[in-house]
């Protein structure tokens, strides 16, 4: 049987802390952010895209457990393949995401310790609150 993983939103900072991805969530996919042609199965950025899609579908489901597959597979994608210049603003998105959805992941929910160290570099196991405007 599965076990069910929840957020508990009665730690302190736990609400301003989903807001910020709350927020994320709403500029990731706007089509001033996301490079022309990222959508494209023949694009070399729809990797990334699908990565943090998943990850906000998940989030949204409330599937937890699955997400530091999908942070650890984005952050991968990321390290090996700079940003072309007209990825740069999507990539800096990405990567203060990354860093937020495993703040939240580590301190607000109850992702098993040892499943974030499997998928999660060391970046971003020790990431903390970001400053994002909500």
């Amino acid at each position: 049987m599965e076990r069910l993983v929840e957020m508990d939103l009665s730690i302190p900072g736990a609400k301003d802390e989903c807001a910020k991805l709350k927020r994320l969530h709403q500029i990731l996919n706007t089509s001033e952010l996301v490079p022309d042609q990222a959508y494209r199965m023949s694009s070399g950025l729809y990797p990334l895209v699908s990565f943090v899609n998943h990850c906000i579908g998940l989030y949204l489901s409330k599937n937890y457990d699955v997400i530091p597959l999908f942070l650890g597979r984005a952050y991968s994608f990321m390290q090996d393949r700079p940003p072309k210049s007209n990825a740069t603003a999507y990539y800096k998105c990405v990567d203060a995401y990354l860093l937020q959805m495993a703040y939240v992941l580590r301190c607000f929910t109850g992702v098993a310790p040892e499943l974030l160290a499997l998928h999660l570099p060391l970046e971003l196991m020790e990431a903390g609150p970001r400053d994002i405007p909500v």
